[in-house]
This record gives C-alpha cells, structure tokens and sequence, in this order.
C-alpha cells in the first residue's frame, strides 16, 4: 500500500506515472524471476520446495537495507509542519533547474486544510463521506483495484501451472517452464505500460487493456469449450469403478469434470486414445482406485489424466493466456495503483489509498479462494466467460467515470472529479494544464493568448 504511495508523493509531476509504473514492473520481474528459480529446482522432488521458499529471503533482506536510506515524503513532512527538513529532501530529489520553492509554497497552501488528518482516520473518512468530489474519487480508486482482480489476473498467476495442466500437457517440469513463460510475458508487458503512461495517458491505456482483457477471457473459455468437444470419448468401463459416479461416465471431458474421477488411457498412435474413467485416490490424485493408473510405476504410454484431457487445443489455451497478460499487463496491471497514487488530497491520501488497497487484497483472496470451486460450477469455460462478463462491465463503469490524470499536479486532481459523469472526461486533464498556465502571476497577455490559441487547436477547448 504504503509503496507506490510515497513514490507519488516524492516524483516530480512529469514522471510521477513512470516512477509509480516501475513498481510495477519491478514486481512482475521479481515474479519472473521467482518463476525462473521453481524451473530450476522443479528436478529436485525432494527439496527444491526448500530453496524456493528459502531464497526469497535474500531480496528481502536487500530491500530492508535499502530502506534504511530513503527520506520522508516532504509532503508528509509539510504536513506535520517540519518545514525544513521537507525542502531538504525536495532539494535532495529535485535537479538545480526544478523550483523547490513554488513547489514548497504548493504543497504548504495545500496542507493548510489538512488539521483535519491529525484528529484520526474517523474524521478523515466522516470528511471524505461528506465530500461529494472525494466521494467519486474514491469510488473510482476502489473500483479500479477491484476490477483488476474480478477481471481474473491471479486466476492466471497462481493456477497458471494448473490451467496449463489442464489444456493437455502432461510433463510436470514442462508446465512451470511454460508457467514460468507467462510470468515473462507479464514482466514484459509491464515495460510496455513504462513507456506508454506518459504518451498515451492513463485513462486511455486502462480502458485499452481492459478491453483486451475481456476480450482475451472469452478467447479462453472458447478454447476451453474447444478443447472440452475435442476430448476423447471413454473406450471401455473398467470393473474396479463398477458402484461409483465414475463407471457411467462416456467421455474423457464427463469424467474430469468430477474432482473424484479421472481419465486413464492408453496412447495408440496419434489423437488414438484407448481410456477409461477411474475414481481417484483420495490420499494422492496422481493414482486412481483400481485400474491401471492405481501404479507410481505407469506402464510405457500409459497416462493418468486427472482435471484434463488430452487435446489439440492446448496451444490455443496457452497462447490465450499470454495475449491475456499482453493486454493486461500494461494498463490494468500498472494504471489501478498509479492512478490511485494521485487522485486523492493529501488529508485523505493515505484513508483512500487504505480502503482502496483493501479491496484489491479482498478481491484477490476471494477470487483465489474460490476459483477451483468455480471451475466445478460453472465448467473451466464457464469460469473465464464469468469473468470476461465482470471485466466488460468494469469497462463500462470506467469508460463513464474515470477521468485523465496525466500533467494533473496532485494538488489539483481532485477537482477533475467535480465534472458530472455524463460530460467527457477525457480531456480534463488538458484543461487542468491550461488552466495552471494561465494561473502563472508573471505570464504576459501575449503569452495567455498563444496558451489559449494552443490549447483550442490542439483540444478544441
């Protein structure tokens, strides 16, 4: 929480959106990173699982060390009226050619109302209630995160490995290479998000991804339906299922369905599949009850199927889930925390970036909690048709809500949410500007003109 918040409030406005995207995707590196290091030590069965773990202790203590050096926010500093050590740590982050003391002076004028932020966070949300601007900004943040995680990312990145086992590949070590293949598509694509916040802005890129996000969850649960039609039909009923749900089953798709049976089957040349359906070993459901997969030692083209089904369609499934993270990554991925990092007041940064930081987590813990679950309601495709509906309704709420922030000092993006939804948002920003350019006390009347005659060619403002 605390994270891209500071780095909001220490950046400079013109790179405030690329310094609050790095956190980003200095994250989505660390996940490929971590990715990489579970391929590594996937051969050791025995402890790898003791390194993975063990390992990630070693940034941490990088990370502890380094923040050891860093200085306070001076906006937080103003606001606790320690004066001089805020413009010592502006004068420390800021180049020679940058006016520490306009900005001093900005930050000052803005603190001036926040008395209230010392009276506790009881206060500050009674204020924020009573606000109708800082209401809607922070209905936006909180819908922004909780978008992120119902649009279904950590579906992708916790059960990666499992959605990949469940297209059709069989090779343990294989799957967490390709797992870890999508994690490097989302550090990727969090670059991308680097390099376009500042171009594109952040209203445009989030409803960009989003919209490539919706459309990529359907593109999976097609996939899934296709791979769900292309699975082969059950061969023979095997005796030792005689009594179970399992012995009735007629397809491989039926049979895997049922979190209590599996597919056994014998590989007899290409796309020639001779299985049956098995109920699976309550204790280990790498083993069937009876059958011939009830063995750690299979016989030679022997497969033991549980959750998925051999099909040609696995490609279509995992191409799917990297153009998901493609459009994911550089706008939804990064714009929720970014944008949620400025739209907020000083007084009531912190309460907002709280609350709405809570619902990303809450969302997350939900979604993550009962997506297996899900799956066994709704079908695999079902699940990603579930979520592509959830996703296009939070393009829609954004479309009509959600303003541009770019070029938006932090002192003045509250007031973007003071347009009525129904007007256009979209240039809001460009207005804001010129509106701080004609604001300048030492601007000539020649100099307002060429600002005003810009802006019209430019924005039709």
């Amino acid at each position: 929480m605390c994270v891209p918040m500071y780095i909001a409030e220490v950046a400079p406005m013109e790179t405030r959106g690329i310094l609050v995207t790095i956190n980003n995707c200095a994250i989505t590196l660390g996940q490929l990173l971590a990715s990489i290091i579970d391929g590594l030590f996937s051969y050791d069965h025995a402890n790898g699982w003791r390194y993975m773990l063990g390992l990630a202790a070693v940034p941490a203590i990088i990370q502890f060390i380094g923040f050891l050096f860093m200085p306070e926010s001076p906006r937080w500093l103003v606001a606790k009226g320690r004066y001089e050590e805020a413009l010592s740590v502006l004068k420390r982050v800021r180049t020679a050619d940058d006016d520490i003391q306009e900005e001093f002076r900005g930050i000052q004028e803005n603190c001036q109302e926040n008395e209230l932020a010392n009276n506790g966070w009881l206060a500050v949300l009674k204020k924020i209630c009573g606000n109708s601007s800082l209401r809607m900004a922070l209905l936006v943040g909180c819908m922004l995160q909780s978008i992120q995680q119902l649009s279904g990312i950590n579906t992708v990145m916790y059960y990666s490995a499992s959605i990949i086992e469940m297209s059709g590949v069989r090779d343990k070590s294989k799957i967490i290479w390709l797992a870890a293949g999508t994690s490097a598509m989302n550090a990727v694509c969090s670059l991308i998000g680097l390099f376009l916040v500042e171009r594109v802005g952040r209203r445009k890129l989030t409803l960009y991804s989003l919209f490539g996000v919706a459309a990529c969850l359907f593109l999976l649960g097609a996939s899934f339906n296709l791979a769900d039609k292309d699975a082969p039909p059950v061969a023979y009923h095997d005796l030792s299922a005689n009594g179970t749900s399992c012995f009735s089953m007629d397809s491989c798709s039926a049979c895997v369905r049922s979190s209590s049976c599996g597919f056994c089957f014998l590989e007899e040349g290409e796309r020639n599949y001779n299985g049956t359906c098995l109920p699976v070993n309550p204790d280990m459901n790498d083993l069937s009850v009876g059958g011939a997969c009830n063995t750690t030692e299979l016989q030679p083209h022997i497969t033991w199927a549980f959750n998925w089904c051999p099909s040609k369609y696995s490609w279509m499934i995992f191409g799917g889930l990297l153009l998901y993270l493609f459009c994911f990554a550089p706008g939804m991925g990064c714009m929720p925390w970014t944008i949620n990092s400025e739209i907020y007041p000083l007084w009531a940064r912190g309460t907002c970036y709280s609350i709405a930081t809570s619902m990303n987590w809450f969302f997350n813990f939900t979604v993550s909690l009962t997506f297996l679950e899900l799956m066994q309601l709704l079908t695999k495709e079902g699940a990603f048709y579930f979520y592509g509906i959830l996703a296009s309704l939070g393009f829609v709420f954004l479309f009509l809500f959600l303003p541009e922030t770019k070029n938006v000092s932090l002192e003045h993006v509250e007031e973007l949410f003071e347009v009525p939804w129904w007007k256009d948002r979209t240039t809001s920003s460009e207005k804001k500007t010129l509106q701080s350019q004609l604001e300048v006390g030492n601007s000539t009347p020649a100099h307002i003109e060429d600002v005003k005659l810009s802006a019209i060619n430019k924005n039709g403002l």
